[in-house]
């Protein structure tokens, strides 16, 4: 009772539809009962409306932009917003909850190109989603002037610095800046717009090491807006760079590089690569086949500092790249170090570089890996002024390696290192697709009986025995000739009565893979840790076996599925991003378009998302799942 003559009923629905409520009163219905009930699905993603300037292409670069996400009739969930660059990065976005079921998305989009905005609603896209957002440059960046002390080559860490970038006639726009450290790691800055057609820039470097800037208006380079600044410790660090920086264009003084990669799978002519200097200069190294699943890329440096190497295999940046590698010179008066490394390596493998301490007067030598695993380090002196390092990851992902001499950190120091994944991992599946013939003869007991089947060109090998629907013998293989073949049937090293048996083999009979059709999404793109697929029929390709192998960053589970009609569903599950190659083969040929090179998209664990879960309380339609309240105002004694 809630007072007087007042009772409340409350039930909970368990299923959607229909429901009726009986209310009496003394063992008599009151007035209007029953009630009638209609009890909607708990929630409803495609009657979740998404509307808005934010999801429609033609947004302009720089500038923020929205988009309203309306629930109200789409029942009660947890509603996921995942904005993505035309680099696959995440895009912060702000959600704010309008307390009545509708919300505002604000996201300001810095890169020109296709974002991807992914709206789910409990876990299920609703209408329409990903929506594939064109976003279009703005201004003129030409016109743009930068100044300050942050474009300093040279920096001191633990300062704030500032950037002052002048557009007065760049037009309309704004300004978007990204600070890299050396660990690969976005820099915290403030950007803020003077309101006089200035915007300055403010960052502060907290670790020694170089800093890549890249500064935007209306999502397009300005001119000087992509350069390096290096931070140290104190004077006595910058000092020294400074010395190494004078002899800069003599490049007989620079270590070369030697980068080893594995690019298992693919041609020579697939594979490209790019050095981008620390001055923005662009270099085209080397490259040569070890005709190991692995090539090597080689470059001689002519400048000082952090380079960055981008290596592509059918125009994708294969797993790990951009690796970032530092270049100093042959002899400099203090501590160096140099080797693969320090920039990229390969999972339960070896990593080696070298340091170099001739002439660096006395002082304690520190060396530290820190990763996604303990790594075990070994350091051979070699009694000639440098020592070997090697240290074994055991796990993949990006390592940083401290060096320090005298308590101070040498010049690159600390160093990242990417660590990829065993050398293209290999998943590999086979299907049966064979021929049944029947013998015509009974055997009562076929365990005793082994088989051999012997080709028209002479090839004999074993073949598998079976009793056959109608209770004859038979025996299944793959054929790979045609005309007559001799199955040899035997018990006790003896022939069975009637073997050899003859039997002839047709041309429509042999596995024909250019006849064999291929088709999905799967073969196209891909998403980590997602289930693709795609569709295989192989019914008008005659008798073969299919097989079906992925090689990538990473395993994929594979699963093949008989759709008994002649095709089969194909699903796998890689759980790294990167470039996989899939490889359909049919009676050991290669089917049309195979080898398939598919790009894997999203991240593997610990992926980023913006969630939130909102509660209201049932109006005058209920959802399965939440409590329903009825208020009646009723004298005297009740019953429900």
């Amino acid at each position: 009772p809630r007072g007087e003559g007042i009772y409340v009923a409350e039930f909970t629905p368990a299923t959607e539809g229909q429901h009726r409520v009986d209310i009496s009163w003394s063992d008599n219905p009151i007035p209007r009962s029953p009630y009638n009930v209609q009890i909607l699905p708990h929630f409803e993603p495609h009657k979740v409306i998404v509307d808005g300037p934010g999801i429609r292409s033609g947004v302009p670069a720089s500038l923020p932009t929205n988009f309203r996400i309306d629930t109200r009739e789409a029942g009660f969930e947890h509603l996921d917003i995942l904005i993505k660059n035309p680099e696959g990065l995440l895009v912060p976005n702000k959600i704010i909850d309008n307390k009545d079921g509708t919300y505002g998305v604000h996201y300001r989009p810095e890169d020109v190109g296709r974002y991807t905005i992914n709206v789910n609603y409990g876990g299920i896209p609703v209408n329409n989603s990903p929506f594939n957002v064109k976003v279009d440059p703005i201004g003129d960046p030409s016109k743009c002037h930068i100044s300050g002390p942050g474009i300093s080559p040279h920096i001191q860490v633990g300062e704030e610095y500032t950037i002052t970038v002048d557009t007065h006639e760049a037009g309309p726009g704004a300004v978007t800046c990204r600070i890299r450290s050396t660990h690969g790691n976005d820099l915290d800055i403030d950007i803020v717009d003077n309101q006089d057609g200035t915007f300055n820039i403010f960052y502060t470097p907290h670790n020694p090491g170089n800093y890549t800037i890249k500064i935007k208006f209306g999502g397009q380079d300005i001119p000087g807006g992509d350069l390096m600044v290096t931070a140290g410790e104190d004077k006595y660090d910058r000092d020294h760079i400074q010395d190494t920086l004078i002899s800069r264009h003599v490049p007989s003084q620079y270590r070369p590089v030697d980068f080893r990669l594995p690019v298992g799978g693919g041609h020579l002519g697939d594979i490209t690569a790019v050095v981008r200097t620390p001055t923005g200069k662009m270099h085209t190294p080397g490259i040569e086949d070890n005709q190991d699943g692995t090539v090597s890329i080689k470059y001689q440096p002519s400048e000082i500092g952090l380079h960055e190497l981008d290596v592509f295999y059918q125009g994708q940046p294969i797993a790990g790249s951009p690796f970032k590698f530092h270049v100093d010179q042959v002899q400099t008066g203090y501590v160096t170090a140099y080797g693969p490394g320090l920039s990229h390596g390969v999972c339960n493998e070896p990593c080696n570089f070298r340091i170099v301490t001739k002439d660096a007067g006395s002082g304690g030598l520190a060396v530290a890996v820190e990763g996604p695993s303990k790594a075990e380090i070994q350091c051979k002196d070699n009694k000639d002024g440098t020592c070997d390092v090697t240290y074994w990851p055991t796990a993949p992902g990006e390592y940083t390696i401290t060096v320090k001499f005298a308590d101070k950190h040498i010049v690159g120091s600390p160093f990242t290192a990417k660590i990829t994944g065993e050398p293209r991992k290999r998943s590999q599946v086979m299907v049966g697709n064979q021929s049944e013939v029947s013998l015509r003869v009974m055997e009562t007991d076929i365990n005793e009986l082994h088989a051999t089947i012997r080709s028209p060109s002479g090839i004999e090998e074993p073949c598998l025995l079976k009793r056959l629907t109608n209770g004859s013998l038979g025996i299944s293989f793959i054929p790979k000739e045609t005309g007559d073949h001799l199955v040899n049937v035997y018990r006790d090293g003896k022939h069975i009565k009637n073997s050899p048996f003859r039997i002839h083999v047709g041309s429509s009979e042999i596995g024909d893979a250019s006849k064999v059709r291929v088709f999905g999404q799967g073969l196209q793109e891909g998403y980590a840790n997602q289930t693709n697929d795609f569709t295989v029929v192989t019914r008008d390709a005659g008798y073969g076996g299919l097989s079906l192998s992925i090689e990538g960053p990473s395993k994929a589970d594979i699963e093949c599925h008989d759709n008994e009609d002649g095709s089969c569903l194909v699903t796998y599950k890689p759980t790294e991003p990167g470039i996989y190659i899939i490889n359909i083969k049919f009676a050991d040929k290669h089917v049309p378009g195979s080898p398939f090179t598919v790009k894997v998209g999203g991240q593997g664990s610990g992926r980023l998302k913006e969630s939130i879960i909102r509660d209201r309380k049932a109006a005058e339609i209920t959802h399965i799942g939440s409590q329903c309240e009825l208020s009646l105002k009723i004298p005297g004694k009740l019953t429900a």
